[in-house]
Order: structure tokens, then C-alpha cells, then sequence
């Protein structure tokens, strides 16, 4: 009985040691020679995400250790940006992931167009990745969180008290003149006040407000422009 949970036992190896020499094979097929051309492994797990006229794309550093660099086009190949590559990564990890900018854009939908490139000039098949850039108009379309009210306590606390949270909203920034200069606090969107301590009441100079968003399909928050509040008065 011994003898037979032995073998077992070696087949059980054998099957295990096949199946990592299919999945190493599954991992270099992309690395393929069609009529004498090599095409080195595309880009893997590319995508998008947009920013104020800018993108970000990101994708999985190659295990092809061949490859040098990643070349990007757009606008139908009128517009390019290379990423150099240094050596090759197995298995992956969140540090093995390439990432990139392209700055200057436009606000509508770009799709880009990913090659990598190994050191004897061979080219990649092409990968595709889209992105809807945002700007001025789309940060127009998004909604402040308004003030409910402003007031002082009898200690010189002001206190400004927000409305109802807007979509997407991360926080709200006030900027205002202290006892030692100019200062920005922050509001988290779960809370519905801010207070500040420090208020310089001689130069009773109004606050300003804005609100700041954020989205996981974002690489950057988005921020309104700043809106001019009220002084406070004891």
C-alpha cells in the first residue's frame, strides 16, 4: 500500500512540474516569429485615466527581456511619447507597473496606441487603450457644496457649516487671513463644518472656498475655482 501512495505521490509532482512548463509557455507565446519577423510581448494590462488635459497610462512592466522601450501614438499616429524599459519582471508586482503622462491635450475622447519595441527594432502588435481627457468645461459642470450658514461663538470660534455633499466631492478648502498669515484648511466631504480658531478679526478679510473632487477613474483631483465667502465679525 506504501508503494502505491509513493507513486502517487511522483505522478502528483510530474502533473504539478507539466503544468508550470504550460503556464511559463502561456506566458512567452506573445513572443512569436510569423514569416520570419519576431513580435516581442505587448503591452499587458494597459489602461487609462484621465486628468485635467492630461492622461495617465499605465501597464505591467514586460517579461520579455528584450524589450527596451514602449512607443504611444495618438491622434492616428501624429502624436508619439517613448517610455524606455530597463530589464524585465516575473512574477509581477505592484512595482513592476510602468506609468506615464501625456500632457497638453485636449478635452475629448483620445485613444492610444501602445507598441513595445526589443533592441533589434522589432515592434509589438498594438494595444489600445481610451481616455475621455477633462477640462474647463467638465470642471464647470460640477457642482460646489454651498454654505448653510457662517457664525462666531463667544470664545472668537468661526464656524461655517456646508450644505448637503455634492457627487464626487473629496473635500472643501478655505483660505483666510489669520493671526499669522494666510492659511488653507481642509473639510473632508463626510464632514458638514469647518472651524477655525485663528481668525484674524483687525483685518476682517473674507474667506474663500473651494471644492476639490475626486474619482477613482481620475489620476489628479479636480478643483472649482476659488469663490470669495464673507468676514467674520465678533
Amino acid at each position: 500500500m506504501k508503494k502505491y501512495y509513493f507513486i502517487g505521490f511522483l505522478l502528483l509532482i510530474a502533473g504539478c512540474a507539466l503544468s508550470s512548463c504550460r503556464d511559463q509557455d502561456e506566458i512567452y507565446k506573445e513572443f512569436i516569429t510569423v514569416g520570419g519577423k519576431r513580435y516581442p510581448q505587448t503591452t499587458e494590462n494597459a489602461s487609462g485615466k484621465t486628468g485635467y488635459y492630461k492622461a495617465f497610462l499605465s501597464w505591467l512592466k514586460p517579461i520579455d527581456p528584450s524589450i527596451t522601450k514602449t512607443t504611444i501614438y495618438w491622434w492616428e499616429g501624429a502624436e508619439k511619447k517613448s517610455v524606455t524599459i530597463e530589464g524585465s519582471s516575473y512574477p509581477f508586482s505592484k512595482a513592476d507597473t510602468v506609468g506615464v503622462y501625456i500632457n497638453n491635450l485636449d478635452e475629448t475622447d483620445y485613444t492610444f496606441y501602445l507598441y513595445t519595441e526589443d533592441s533589434e527594432g522589432n515592434h509589438s502588435v498594438q494595444r489600445d487603450v481610451s481616455v475621455t481627457v477633462r477640462g474647463d468645461i467638465y470642471v464647470d459642470s460640477l457642482t460646489d457644496r454651498l454654505i448653510e450658514s457662517t457664525t462666531v461663538d463667544s470664545d472668537g470660534v468661526c464656524l461655517i457649516t456646508w450644505g448637503q455633499k455634492t457627487s464626487n466631492l473629496s473635500c472643501t478648502e478655505v483660505k483666510y487671513k489669520s493671526t499669522s498669515g494666510e492659511q488653507v484648511v481642509r473639510t473632508s466631504a463626510s464632514s458638514s463644518t469647518t472651524r477655525i480658531t485663528d481668525y484674524d478679526f483687525t483685518a476682517a478679510e473674507p474667506f474663500e472656498y473651494r471644492s476639490v473632487f475626486a474619482n477613482d477613474s481620475w489620476c489628479e483631483d479636480f478643483n472649482k475655482p476659488w469663490v470669495q465667502g464673507t468676514s467674520f465679525n465678533k
